[in-house]
């Protein structure tokens, strides 16, 4: 996805998207100087984050899980239920250690 295309799904400044980008908040590929690409499922996690759920990640990939994992994770450390956090972390190592896994089979869609 470009800024642009980013930045009207929330309604925001395209300036604010970039701003993630350069503060390391939205993860993004850079293809010349001015070039960017953003994947979506890095927009859904970065939305799920920002509002406490977590997305809904697509069971045949694994970079979706462990995007998700980790922005329900992020999430939980906000808050102070220790029960969420453990579920967090818990579903963060399963989802590390099957994308682990297939990168190591060579699977596509990893």
């Amino acid at each position: 996805m470009t800024v642009r295309e980013v930045a009207e799904l929330p309604k925001l400044n395209q300036q604010t998207i970039r701003n993630w980008i350069d503060d390391g908040k939205l993860p993004a590929v850079r293809a010349g100087n001015r070039r960017v690409r953003i994947r979506e499922a890095d927009v859904d996690a970065f939305i799920a984050a920002s509002s406490g759920q977590a997305p809904p990640a697509p069971v045949d990939r694994p970079w979706g899980r462990l995007h998700g994992a980790l922005a329900a994770a992020t999430s939980a450390t906000a808050g102070e239920d220790l029960t969420k956090l453990v579920e967090a972390l818990t579903e963060l190592s399963e989802a590390a250690r099957e994308l682990a896994a297939r990168l190591a089979e060579g699977v596509d869609g990893a």
